[in-house]
């Protein structure tokens, strides 16, 4: 029948990207239509509405946040409730810098709500946008462990809720754990390997660390 009704379906790479993709979708299906003659008709707002119970979703508990980590796939149950026990959770306002570059990490942030974006500043002086974190990642392990200042800046894209683990909590459990030790030396070797080529964008070009080196690091913290 006249009109014809189109519904259009469209998958955006992630949240954020939604809102600058989505006007860029509205001006191109106006664009298709004018350009073969089609006119938009007025817009139509058809609502139903239904009665329904509210429903509460609660960020996962910390304990549950803390099982689903690599760093602590090796605890024991008991070992995870006293971490959490330590552990704090803290609440950041939309476009709060977490970490800035250059900052020395004091802990371990875990996000258990909301978006977290990192950037970097290339050899240009620009600001690129590296990733957005969300729910079950985590930053600040390698410049924590290596007392190294981060490459990277961390902003709240949301609010944010997270998890702080502080070193005091790391060195606790490393010294009930040794044998943890040399795992969370290959886990930290791996994300800094794999952020080495985020690194070479910007001015920071420091001389990438070995095995060696980090496990001292981790070693040193329960001395």
């Amino acid at each position: 029948s006249v009109p014809y009704i189109y519904m259009v379906w469209v998958h955006f790479p992630n949240y954020p990207s939604m809102f600058a993709g989505r006007e860029q979708l509205f001006h191109e299906i106006h664009y298709a239509l004018k350009s073969v003659g089609a006119q938009t008709s007025a817009e139509i707002h058809e609502l139903h509405s239904q009665r329904v119970d509210k429903v509460h979703v609660e960020p996962p508990t910390t304990l549950i946040a803390l099982k689903i980590l690599d760093i602590t796939k090796s605890l024991a149950e008991e070992e995870l409730e006293q971490l959490a026990e330590m552990s704090v959770r803290k609440t950041f306002e939309v476009g709060t810098v977490l970490v800035s570059e250059g900052d020395v990490s004091q802990s371990i942030d875990v996000i258990i709500h909301g978006i977290v974006e990192s950037s970097i500043n290339t050899k240009t002086g620009d600001s690129k946008v590296v990733d957005h974190l969300r729910s079950g990642q985590y930053f600040g392990l390698s410049s924590m462990v290596m007392d190294t200042p981060e490459f990277l800046q961390f902003t709240a894209s949301t609010d944010v809720t997270l998890i702080r683990i502080d070193i005091t909590c790391l060195r606790e459990v490393l010294a009930n754990r040794p044998d943890l030790q040399e795992e969370l030396a290959e886990i930290m070797k791996q994300r800094m390997d794999a952020a080495e080529d985020v690194r070479l964008a910007s001015n920071n070009t420091k001389p990438r660390h070995t095995f060696r080196d980090v496990l001292r690091r981790v070693e040193m913290l329960v001395r």
